[in-house]
């Protein structure tokens, strides 16, 4: 059976999610289950907290906590709560009222970090309740340092660990920005009951099964906190087996219900079998199926390699018939053409499902030539790479450039960003590509094709709030970008890819992986469950994409 498939068809406990007041918290909460219907998520503990560290009193967390207690009164068969606090004389009331409503947990975030004293009689109380806490997390950089400076890490856990092994606490997001190897180390030798959640927008490849190899299965939590296919996806492809899948998507988070007395809300047998998922949506995986976000080669700030043999690998497991490759090193290197040279050789032989999509950098001499011979050396398309190359696409180097390779008619290929900015190593430029430089160009040349690859944020960008931009041909791969519930952006913009289908914008969507730097079963997931049409699928999966890489010729 088609893994995506399978798995959607397993139920699932989040533990890691939210209902926000500054919403209509009843549609919101609607639009939660909702969602959860589509990905075989049977139960979602969820919190409203107050965020960015700023303090607040305690009428003000009382009414984000009512919202939760709304949400479970609304749904109750389906959420469940954890309870927002700010350390202090007013959290332990607050805690003991929402525990006695019927909450089963806590949430804190970054208004002090975990180690901090005055988290103790919170700490204390969880214990003597046997209820977990749910800590907002990151590894510390730059961002974390300067907008949250006092998050914490897995140092500051392992140290809260040392003291209170027997308390129940779960580590937020692996994937929510910093660097997720440094904090899964930091908590490696700490007691079982010293959890992590998978979730996050960052899907890098690999991090699930990493944390299994250093804290084992029963410490992974399954947690979205608002990246719901993205997070299924980690789960997925994890190299893991397939005992340990299901600990993560279910067994852990009963366990620490038995610490309360209490079971699932849907029973595993029920929510296999009702009205929770909607394995249908997969059974038939358009063909062909192209991914348009692919690279080979090595990632010099991180263990992340490809060949064309693991490429091949990867992409029949998922099903996927064609990948449009690029250089790993061609991002990075000064001069490009050694590494275009090396990616044509590397798929020499096989060009019946590579596509070769060379670098061009248009800060280097002669880089008229390099395009010359990426033509003549057959390549689909050329990717610029202006945040590591050092120039603009909005300035005069930008615009020589896209308007050399339109006169040969083939498409450009624009990473929105490599690595996620937030864990960048400090010898890598780190970021993105501005969605404003990238609407700018598109309305200068808009004859060009544009395949945006890993690219978030896009119905709120220019890109698409630009309504004279969208009869032009420019596409975002399904890579990064969210289609179900997210946070914090408010309900009208909580979907992201799902919102800019609703207005007509399911064509400009393709199907891409970004591998090997991310899950390939998380874009999958997201095909899976765009809920079009058959055609509109076809068309996402790879139709466009034949078109796009001219595979008719």
């Amino acid at each position: 059976m088609d893994p995506v498939a399978s798995s959607l068809d397993t139920p699932k406990i989040d533990v890691h999610c939210h209902v926000f007041r500054s919403d209509d918290w009843a549609a919101s909460s609607d639009h939660l289950v909702e969602c959860s219907n589509q990905l075989g998520i049977s139960e979602v503990w969820c919190c409203s907290p107050i965020v960015g560290g700023r303090m607040a009193d305690s009428s003000e967390v009382r009414a984000e906590n009512d919202i939760v207690l709304g949400a479970i009164s609304r749904h109750p068969t389906r959420i469940r709560g954890l309870c927002f606090v700010i350390p202090g004389s007013d959290a332990i009331p607050e805690i003991d009222r929402c525990l006695d409503a019927g909450m089963i947990g806590i949430k804190l975030y970054n208004q002090y970090r975990i180690n901090d004293p005055v988290v103790r009689p919170i700490i204390e109380l969880a214990l003597d309740r046997r209820v977990p806490i749910l800590e907002h997390a990151g590894a510390p950089n730059a961002e974390h340092k300067g907008g949250q400076p006092l998050i914490s890490h897995g140092v500051h856990f392992a140290e809260v660990n040392d003291r209170y092994p027997d308390a129940i606490i779960y580590h937020a997001h692996m994937g929510g920005g910093g660097d997720w190897e440094y904090t899964i180390r930091a908590i490696r030798d700490c007691s079982p009951n010293l959890y992590i959640d998978v979730s996050g927008s960052n899907l890098d490849y690999d991090q699930v099964g990493f944390a299994v190899s250093e804290l084992g299965a029963g410490r992974i939590l399954f947690g979205t906190d608002g990246t719901m296919a993205g997070s299924i996806g980690k789960v997925i492809e994890a190299d893991i087996s397939e005992d340990e899948r299901q600990m993560i998507w279910r067994g852990n988070a009963t366990r620490i219900l038995e610490e309360q007395n209490l079971a699932p809300l849907v029973p595993k047998e029920t929510a296999r079998a009702g009205p929770h998922v909607v394995p249908s949506a997969v059974s038939n995986t358009p063909d062909p199926l192209i991914d348009l976000n692919a690279w080979v080669g090595s990632f010099p700030f991180r263990s992340v390699a490809a060949t064309p043999d693991s490429l091949l690998a990867r992409m029949d497991r998922f099903g996927i018939e064609i990948a449009a490759v690029s250089s790993i090193e061609s991002a990075y290197h000064r001069n490009v053409q050694p590494a275009n040279d090396q990616l044509f050789e590397a798929l020499a032989d096989y060009r019946d499902r590579l596509v070769p999509i060379p670098t061009v950098s248009p800060t280097y001499p002669k880089w008229e030539q390099d395009l010359a011979t990426a033509v003549d050396s057959g390549a689909r398309g050329i990717r610029l790479i202006p945040q590591t190359h050092d120039y603009r696409l909005t300035n005069p180097l930008g615009h020589a450039v896209i308007k050399a390779i339109s006169a040969t008619g083939l498409p450009v290929f624009l990473p929105h960003r490599i690595e996620d900015p937030r864990q960048h190593h400090w010898m890598d430029p780190g970021s993105a590509i501005d969605l404003g430089d990238i609407a700018d160009i598109v309305e200068a040349f808009p004859e060009t094709t544009f395949v945006i690859n890993n690219g978030r944020t896009i119905y709120r960008s220019p890109l698409w709030r630009r309504e004279a931009l969208r009869s032009l041909p420019w596409y975002v791969d399904l890579s990064l970008a969210e289609i179900h519930y997210s946070l914090h952006w408010g309900l009208a913009n909580a979907r992201d890819l799902a919102n800019m289908i609703d207005e007509g914008g399911d064509t400009h969507l393709v199907f891409g992986t970004h591998q090997p730097f991310s899950y390939v079963a998380s874009a999958r997931v997201k095909l899976a469950t765009l809920g079009l049409s058959e055609d509109a699928l076809a068309r996402i999966a790879g139709g466009v994409a034949a078109e796009i890489l001219r595979l008719d010729r």
